[in-house]
């Protein structure tokens, strides 16, 4: 009776409260405002609070157990594929198959899209994938009919489990005969080869695809031909390694957001590696079909709103794969490989930590709403748990700014409370620049000690870079050379909330520091005072038992923590009981880790898992010279990554045509394990930009037969004897933090949503440009590249406006970057050319120019070269009167200039039009002071006009010139007739450079940036009084 009328007392002050409220407007308005706010911080620590979870079948219960993070829908993995101006196509059916083996998973995705347009279109897709995944297959179909087709036809079907054992090659082998045409499998080719046979073969109407590494774990897919009104089926399979999430191995699979039909969801496990402790397929409305260890749920219109999560409970004290690989030759033996993770277990002593901290916040556009709610949770769970007496914080995306930049914060609660109050009003905004903020840390210019004693860096950030420095080794070996602290370590955080720089984690905290896991809200406490423990430091692995070799360690980890993992694998020649030894030092002596497991080699998962580990490190050496050998290894176990991509063609026959033939280059190594360690002793200092430079123009001297020929001995010369500080492109250093209180509230409601259209960000950096300044105008604007870090026609746009703002050292680190993805177009040449000369680099900039006049280009580019002759003349003349240029550089200049005949012509009016879409027709139209109009149809005018060419596809340029007309007033305008793509929408911006006198000292230079959108629009550039 007592615990009743308790009851009944507080439900009547519940009703109390109720009515109280409902009564007061005041309370009601501040509320509804707080829940409006979805840019705060607080609102985000609610939604990333654990997802529900019921135990198999919802009657047992279970012990409370961690909660994963609730992810959002960008979190998915496979974005909407779009087919340009804000259309998409319709995701018609989904079926999904998933092997979980121990420790290692292969999910196999088949979509079949629509296309509900009335032409045949491009579509364009991304997929984020879970860390330490890889993507292992690409294949695809076209439909023939209108209608629907389906996935197997109505005999001879396998069965769903029958499914889940099947390579993915086997299973597009089951396709019903009618309804699709020809199965096409990709193949990896490298990269930049992939890309350019890609275009050339779509501008041709044939049938290719392409799946291409963006960023770390997310991958960009551009498929074609997508029938009018009709249908394409796309497989893609990806293996991964299941995270360890407390005492669970989960598995989570992130839907679509949209799937119009239906979705089959079908997993198997091994029940002798692992049992499933719970899942929640009753929350997400599964019609679930259950049997031993197999799961089966099929959805149809009523779409499932969270993921799909299963949590497993490895069998195994260490969890560990075997596996083979099919001999490479017909009578070669089969390869075996071990790949295992080791849980360490030491004492869990506390160790003594710095007192001072800094706290790297990612501010920038990746680090989206959760995730960086759960940043800053984290923080403040570091902050009052530990022992830290001051601290600072570095706020950076594409610039930097320390939360006080005059010294430590003392870590009280007010200074707290003060520190989170102004990070809950910053905009997440802008690409990520993380060369700059480890310059900063490095040396904060608020401490002028020559030792700055020790401190823990805790780095909370996704690790994308894509602005300034973007190879991640360089700017650690330069963070690490400046750095002025008498002992400095780094702690790294994986939240699993979207795609994760594992690799720079590693790479980051190798010194002394290490990498936590904190895949729910449940863990923030204990990954906030995990790097007080005591760690043991790793000095060798040795696996004995199984005649095991070519061992590899991932991330190469040398610092072990309690409760930890380390993981590694091995090639071996016999199954048996393994003996595993890790030796270190733990407290100044020396410690012995052991383990015993019985290795039998079974399923085909294992292998790649090795292959992972070894192309990751290959990578790390970031030596261009080492590229062949990751194409050789990443072809051979069939692993995408930024320099191997998987690409469609129609037959075997444009394999061969076009140099991709499908037998895989041989890496020549016996043991990819001594060649790291070899590798890693000869390096030294890291790869130089001179390297860089050099390996990238010779590649390209080669393809075009220059290096025999003088104007490729030019370009060698010139990187030889150009300084060292004229091939670095550093940027400026840039602060620009913008409070959502200071942007328009249009803007905060769509920028986050608006991955696709560049205008929001393009309207808003041109208004805070006149109202704020060229900073702040760079944060919005750098959003285009955080979102399309390997667009060319996103990054073209970027430069185009960062050189009209005279921001010419980021513009030339954005067309580099669309240089080293396409040497095969001279406009990206051309474009950082111009960048350079306005930097005063005019060595390297003739380097430049060099290439445009001698490469063999496509013939849509034809009309380059005398617009690149003409600005190369304007360079020489530069260079000449530049009295810094180092004499060696200006004596091979002149002689350039002398045997090409370079020199400046007079002229009253030049106008050059380029555009950032390719197979897109501008027109360029100038009108005289007599009215007369030149252009494509009147290219002579009586007044002396003179327009090049009409060009109608490629990226222009088109040009007018008219050397010794009358004085007056011409007016130039544009027309735009749209694209000739495979893709709608028809947005371009459009570069005009007018050059009035050119060769007189009356010489002026005008640039104007415009945005064309609607078809055959007239656009007025500006008019000229001459």
């Amino acid at each position: 009776m007592r615990v009743r009328k308790r009851f009944n007392i507080s439900g009547v002050w519940l009703l109390l409260a109720v009515l109280l409220f409902a009564g007061c407007p005041a309370m009601r308005k501040m509320e509804s405002k707080r829940a409006s706010d979805s840019n705060s911080v607080a609102p985000m620590l609610a939604k990333v609070k654990a997802v529900n979870k019921s135990p198999i079948g919802g009657k047992k219960k279970v012990r409370a157990s961690p909660q994963m993070w609730k992810r959002t829908p960008e979190g998915t993995i496979l974005s909407k594929v779009s087919v340009g101006g804000k259309k998409y196509l319709t995701l018609k059916k989904l079926r999904v198959t998933v092997k979980v083996d121990g420790i290692r998973v292969r999910t196999v995705m088949d979509h079949i899209y629509h296309n509900p347009h009335k032409r045949q279109l491009q579509g364009t897709f991304k997929y984020t994938l879970p860390a330490d995944a890889s993507i292992s297959y690409y294949a695809m179909f076209v439909g023939r009919q209108q209608r629907t087709p389906r996935f197997f036809g109505p005999k001879g079907a396998p069965s769903r489990r029958a499914l889940t054992r099947m390579a993915p090659q086997e299973v597009v082998r089951r396709q019903p005969a009618k309804g699709w045409t020809n199965l096409r499998e990709a193949r990896l080719v490298p990269a930049e080869k992939g890309r350019e046979v890609f275009e050339h073969i779509t501008r041709q109407r044939v049938d290719p695809a392409l799946l291409e590494q963006e960023a770390p774990n997310t991958f960009s897919g551009r498929v074609f031909p997508i029938p009018a009104n009709g249908y394409n089926r796309i497989i893609i399979a990806y293996e991964q390694t299941l995270p360890r999430f407390g005492s669970y191995r989960p598995y989570r699979f992130r839907f679509p957001p949209e799937v119009a039909d239906n979705i089959d969801f079908v997993l198997e496990y091994n029940p002798t590696l692992s049992s499933l402790a719970k899942h929640n397929l009753r929350n997400i409305r599964c019609r679930q079909k259950k049997k031993a260890a197999f799961f089966q749920c099929m959805w149809e219109k009523n779409m499932p709103d969270r993921d799909a999560i299963f949590y497993f409970t490895p069998k195994q004290k260490v969890s560990y794969l075997a596996g083979t690989e099919p001999p490479t030759t017909p009578k070669g033996q089969a390869s075996r490989f071990l790949f295992a993770q080791l849980p360490i277990k030491l004492p869990t002593n506390a160790v003594k930590t710095s007192a001072r901290a800094i706290f790297m916040l990612d501010t920038s556009m990746s680090s989206d709403p959760q995730r960086f709610a759960a940043s800053v949770q984290l923080m403040k769970e570091i902050l009052e748990k530990n022992k830290i007496s001051s601290f600072n914080v570095l706020l950076f995306d594409v610039g930097a700014s320390w939360m006080s930049p005059k010294g430590w914060m003392k870590n009280t609660k007010q200074s707290r409370a003060a520190c989170f109050a102004r990070i809950d009003k910053i905009l997440l905004e802008g690409a990520t620049d993380l060369g700059r903020a480890l310059t900063m840390v490095a040396s904060p210019s608020w401490l002028k000690e020559k030792s700055l004693g020790a401190v823990n860096v805790f780095f909370l950030s996704d690790g994308q870079l894509n602005w300034g420095q973007r190879e991640q080794g360089r700017a650690l070996s330069a963070f690490w050379q400046r750095q002025r602290w008498s002992s400095l370590k780094f702690f790294a955080y994986r939240l699993g909330l979207g795609s994760e720089n594992v690799e720079l984690y590693n790479q980051m905290v190798r010194r002394g520091g290490a990498t936590f896991s904190c895949l729910g809200a449940s863990e923030i406490k204990r990954c906030a005072t995990a790097h007080t423990k005591q760690s043991m430091t790793l000095d060798s692995l040795r696996v004995d038992g199984i005649d095991a070799y070519d061992t590899l360690i991932a991330g190469r980890q040398s610092n072990l923590y309690p409760g930890g993992l380390l993981t590694f694998a091995s090639q071996y020649k016999r199954d048996g009981i393994a003996k595993i030894e890790l030796k270190g030092r733990y407290m100044g002596k020396v410690m012995t880790l052991s383990y015993s497991i019985t290795v039998k080699a079974h399923g085909d998962l294992a292998p790649r898992a090795w292959a992972e580990l070894a192309v990751r490190q290959l990578l790390e050496l970031e030596d261009p010279s080492y590229t062949n050998l990751i194409v050789a290894f990443s072809q051979r176990y069939r692993i995408a990554n930024k320099h191997c991509s998987f690409l469609i063609l129609e037959t075997d026959r444009e394999y061969k045509q076009y140099g991709l033939e499908q037998e895989t280059k041989k890496s020549g190594l016996s043991s990819v394990s001594a060649f790291l360690q070899k590798a890693w002793k000869q390096m030294g200092a890291p790869i130089t930009s001179r390297q860089l430079w050099m390996s990238m123009l010779q590649k390209v001297l080669m393809r075009f037969k220059m290096t025999q020929k003088t104007s490729g001995k030019a370009v060698l010369s010139l990187l030889q004897e150009i300084p060292d500080a004229q091939l670095e492109l550093s940027g400026h250093r840039t602060h620009g933090l913008v409070e959502k209180e200071n942007v328009p509230k249009s803007y905060q409601k769509v920028y986050q949503k608006s991955r696709d259209d560049f205008s929001p960000f393009v309207k808003e950096s041109k208004r805070r440009l006149k109202r704020v300044n060229v900073a702040a105008a760079m944060r919005s604007l750098s959003c285009i590249v955080e979102l399309h870090p390997t667009n060319p026609k996103a990054l073209r746009l970027v430069g185009y406006y960062l050189m009209d703002w005279q921001r010419f050292e980021e513009a030339a680190q954005v067309f580099l970057r669309v240089l080293e993805r396409r040497s095969f177009e001279p406009h990206a040449y051309r474009d950082l050319a111009r960048a350079l000369i306005k930097m005063n680099r005019f060595g390297l900039a003739a380097a430049l120019y060099e290439i445009v006049l001698a490469g063999k280009w496509d013939r849509r580019f034809h009309s380059i070269g005398t617009v690149a002759r003409e600005e190369y003349a304007f360079l020489m003349r530069g260079a000449m009167s530049d009295g810094k240029l180092k004499a060696s550089v200006r004596s091979l200049l002149s002689q350039r200039k002398t045997l090409l005949g370079l020199h400046v012509t007079r002229s009253k009016l030049r106008v050059t039009l380029t555009w950032n879409t390719d197979n897109t027709d501008i027109d360029l139209w100038v009108e005289e002071p007599f009215g007369e109009k030149c252009w494509y149809k009147n290219k002579k005018t009586r007044n002396g006009g003179h327009l090049l060419q009409d060009v109608t596809q490629g990226y222009g340029p088109e040009r007018y010139e008219n050397k010794g007309g009358r004085g007056g007033q011409y007016t130039v305008r544009l027309k735009f007739y749209g694209h000739r793509s495979t893709v709608l929408g028809n947005e371009t911006h459009a570069n005009v450079t007018m050059i009035m006198n050119a060769g007189t000292k009356d010489e002026k230079i005008v640039e104007k940036n415009l945005v064309l959108k609607k078809r055959k629009e007239v656009v007025k550039v500006m008019t000229l009084s001459l």
